[in-house]
């Protein structure tokens, strides 16, 4: 990914980390020309950080979150850089919204696999995984055992989930 940055006007500068650091680095005090290597999520999650930055609304999801958040912990979209910044409000959606439901939470977690190591670095999957637990054992999931395909997978995914736990 590479861009062109107006440090006197990027709105990105104030929320980013990585970026304040590039700057600081560089003597050239208007305008920066930054290539980001191996940025998670790609140009879309940055796309989303910068939208975030500049006031724009966003529609974060269980399908973008991962990506999201991973690149926001790359940018250092931190609260110590700025207070309400990118991050913490990414973490508060993920524990107050996407944990709450099945749907999200199972969501969430088959999207980390597109950034395996940062979403477990980040404990994504193992939120993910404690919240389907949680549920499955004080709300039981109403399964039909019409098709036992449909069954046998479900039953295969929990005890795939409750390995995955135990490790």
């Amino acid at each position: 990914l590479q861009f062109y940055l107006c440090v006197l006007q990027s709105s990105l500068l104030p929320k980013c980390g990585l970026l304040q650091r590039f700057c600081c680095d560089t003597s050239d005090s208007e305008s920066v020309s930054l290539e980001l290597h191996d940025i998670p999520g790609g140009e879309d999650a940055f796309e989303l950080c910068a939208k975030f930055c500049y006031g724009i609304a966003i529609n974060i999801s269980a399908h973008n979150f991962v990506s999201a958040l991973c690149a926001a912990k790359f940018l250092r979209m931190n609260d110590s850089i700025e207070k309400g910044n990118f991050v913490g409000k990414l973490e508060s959606f993920f524990n107050s919204c996407i944990l709450e439901g099945w749907k999200d939470s199972i969501a969430t977690l088959q999207t980390t696999a597109t950034l395996p190591e940062w979403s477990e670095n980040l404990g994504i999957v193992r939120k993910c995984i404690d919240s389907i637990i949680e549920k499955i054992l004080t709300h039981p999931p109403q399964v039909k055992t019409s098709d036992p395909s449909n069954f046998l997978t479900f039953v295969t995914f929990l005890m795939l989930i409750f390995l995955a736990h135990k490790r």
